[in-house]
């Protein structure tokens, strides 16, 4: 805290100043907050289980998870001598499988998996936009830097010469292939902008034919059926299999952008990815750049690396090794009480707007109480038998660190065509999985209904029953809140599982949401970022923001607030800030936290803020 900050000037400077003053981000990170302390001690913990004993009394594939890293430790596939010769690209089995999964999957388009709210064991493929790139594992100061002088440049520039390309010609093809990038990443954030700022935009189903005949020069269902090729030769996908379109606008420029690309340059695009790819396989030596004017990359042949690797490659395993040595189950059941509380204090806060018909109110609160919280992790984590059963057909061996990842691919590869086709009780339990162990996390799935929180929220930073029930709701408690809150946050329309649309509002209702969430974006409009001269994007943030606006709607000692506002202490890098705000749903924490708390009353109240200070404003934005 920094108590010459008065309190009603800015609450987050008064609660975080002494952390913003003291505390540094390291080049390689974008943020620093109590979220990076969790982190690196979830990191030297995972090393530590992964790295213990191999013992006879575990299950198969804890052995197995153990194995791989120790693996990914000794891996000396490639290195500092590593030339095109090396590798038959066609013929080894592991690599080509790598390369091809990696450049089906998501160099050009990605595919995701959607379920509905009332059929979770249906689930349907999504066409996703390229959102961000390979590149963005390396320091670059802006995500659009492709002039010739950065260093991701000169990183392809490396290794196309290692692998035999003359280093003129690699110059120039390598720039028309970062030009396309660029193009790409472009595309896709105009998309981004264009259709989830677009509240009338719904979410779009429509058979492969159908998008074949919108945009016909994409050869879908081809591309499709090629993902999972390596899988099985017999079970295809049909022109009448329904897909989900969340971004048109995306593939509208996408198809342009394709046609007038020649296919010279999408090859070195997709052969540029590879070897990023290829290189996170690699041993130390291959990541290291000696000139001395650039950013060293950091030892990737480290222990924390391969930690890295293996929790991104059975992250469910992991996580199941993880949570049976770290967290407890009594922290899950008071996050679920905590749950049971919030919605039973939101479904009360509903019924209580006078701006809402009844129909309306009767809506939102059956969407409210059947909505499923998936908190931490599943209860079959704890059990050897059924994770033993989930995982019977992935088979990991002595063979090398290449061909086990092949066999992983494989193995989700099959899973997620199983699930497209058989109504199997373990899809909605493992896919997607609840929560990366490398992320503390929450997010909701609105076909589903269901939000998820991810197992590091559990921990005692987040929740702890030896402390004050309040810190608890300021912590856990604040995620669950903003969460349920997402089911409501724009009253937008929802798809039964006949895939009839309907309204969650009553026509008089809807008008009468849509003047509060003007105000709010309006507020958020005139926010400028400090250090920059960039307003916030409120339109882009609305849901985030609305969600914001619950669960502090009630009268508590000034330390309820101050533990909320101590959770959002956040120092983000400059050379990451400017891409954020271009990109990122959430407004940076500061103003989450001005702009939350300078509209509840209460709060104003508590801390005797006078009417017309900056965090007792004359005009509030009010929704609840």
């Amino acid at each position: 805290m920094d108590p010459s900050v008065n309190p009603c000037d800015n609450f987050y400077k008064f609660t975080c100043g002494q952390f913003l003053n003291s505390t540094f981000t390291r080049p390689d990170k974008k943020t620093a907050d109590w979220k990076s302390d969790m982190y690196e001690e979830i990191v030297t913990r995972l090393g530590g289980l992964l790295n213990s004993k191999i013992s006879e009394n575990e299950i198969e594939l804890f052995r197995q998870t153990k194995q791989l890293y120790r693996q990914c430790l000794d891996r000396i596939v490639m290195g500092d001598n590593w030339n095109s010769t090396d590798i038959d690209w066609v013929k080894t089995p592991g690599i080509f499988g790598y390369v091809k999964d990696k450049v089906l999957g998501g160099y050009f388009l990605s595919l995701g998996l959607e379920t509905y709210t009332n059929n979770p064991s249906r689930t349907f493929l999504e066409i996703l936009s390229m959102f961000r790139s390979y590149q963005n594992k390396f320091p670059v100061k802006n995500f659009t830097d492709y002039s010739d002088d950065s260093l991701y440049y000169n990183f392809l520039i490396k290794y196309a010469v290692k692998l035999g390309a003359e280093k003129d010609r690699a110059k120039i093809e390598i720039m028309e292939a970062m030009k396309f990038e660029s193009d790409l990443l472009n595309i896709s954030l105009l998309a981004f902008y264009v259709d989830e700022t677009n509240e009338s935009n719904p979410q779009n189903f429509m058979t492969i034919d159908e998008m074949m005949k919108q945009w016909a020069t994409i050869e879908r269902l081809t591309y499709i059926n090629s993902v999972f090729s390596m899988v099985s030769d017999t079970k295809k996908i049909n022109k009448n299999e329904t897909v989900i379109v969340n971004y048109p606008t995306f593939i509208t420029n996408f198809e342009k952008l394709m046609s007038s690309t020649p296919k010279r340059v999408l090859i070195n695009y997709a052969f540029a990815q590879i070897i990023i790819n290829l290189i996170e396989l690699t041993n130390h030596r291959a990541y290291i750049f000696s000139e001395p004017d650039q950013l060293k990359m950091k030892n990737k042949n480290d222990w924390r690396d391969c930690v890295k690797q293996t929790v991104k490659n059975l992250p469910e395993i992991v996580t199941a090794l993880y949570v049976r040595n770290f967290i407890g189950d009594d922290a899950k059941l008071e996050a679920m009480n905590i749950t049971s509380n919030i919605k039973k204090e939101l479904i009360k806060t509903i019924n209580e707007i006078k701006w809402l018909d009844v129909e309306s109110r009767n809506n939102a609160s059956h969407k409210i109480l059947s909505a499923k919280a998936k908190i931490g992790y599943p209860n079959l984590y704890r059990n050897d038998k059924d994770i033993t059963e989930f995982f019977r057909d992935l088979e990991l061996g002595e063979s090398t660190y290449f061909h086990n990842l092949w066999k992983i691919y494989r193995f989700n590869a099959a899973f997620i065509l199983r699930g497209m086709r058989d109504k199997d009780d373990y899809f909605g339990t493992w896919i997607p999985i609840w929560g990366s162990l490398y992320t503390v996390n929450a997010f909701y799935k609105p076909f589903e209904n269901v939000f998820t929180v991810s197992p590091n929220y559990l921990q005692r930073s987040a929740i702890d029953k030896r402390q004050p029930s309040y810190m608890n709701y300021d912590g856990i408690g604040s995620v669950i809140g903003h969460e349920l809150t997402h089911i409501i946050d724009t009253f937008e329309k929802f798809i039964n599982e006949d895939r009839i649309t309907k309204d969650l509002l009553t026509k008089t209702s809807a008008e009468n949401f849509k003047k509060r969430v003007d105000c709010i974006i309006d507020q958020y409009n005139n926010y400028t970022v400090e250090g920059t001269n960039i307003n916030l994007n409120g339109r882009l943030s609305r849901k985030e923001n609305i969600a914001e606006y619950v669960g502090l709607n009630y009268t508590p000692s000034q330390m309820f607030w101050i533990s909320y506002a101590s959770i959002e202490c956040t120092l983000t890098h400059p050379d990451y800030l400017i891409d954020e705000l271009k990109t990122d749903e959430h407004a940076p924490n500061q103003y989450r936290v001005l702009g939350s708390l300078s509209n509840i009353p209460e709060f104003s109240k508590d801390f005797n803020c006078h009417p017309g200070s900056p965090m007792n404003p004359k005009t509030k934005c009010t929704i609840w």
